[in-house]
């Protein structure tokens, strides 16, 4: 039976193996998917911002729409906007 020690060694190889492993060129990031990111980010901070900042929605819906935003990132701040912010 192999000892706990022995498997957290094992799993540690195994990512630092899986770290190492050649990425795929169209998954590679380039200066497009690093400037569409920023822009994403940028967005994102100014949604969330937008969001503790306003007076007409109680804590309940702040916190819901910044976990949409958060865990649905392009889908949740296209919503956000079209519906969530205040007129």
């Amino acid at each position: 039976m192999r000892s706990f020690k022995h498997t957290l060694v094992m799993a540690g190889s195994a990512l630092t193996l899986a770290a190492c492993a050649p990425v795929p060129k169209a998954l590679r990031p380039n200066t497009f998917t690093g400037f569409f990111g920023l822009i994403h980010l940028i967005v994102v901070i100014w949604a969330i911002v937008d969001i503790v900042g306003s007076t007409t929605k109680s804590t309940g819906t702040k916190v819901l729409w910044i976990l949409v935003v958060a865990f649905a990132p392009l889908i949740g701040l296209i919503f956000y906007i079209m519906a969530g912010r205040d007129k």
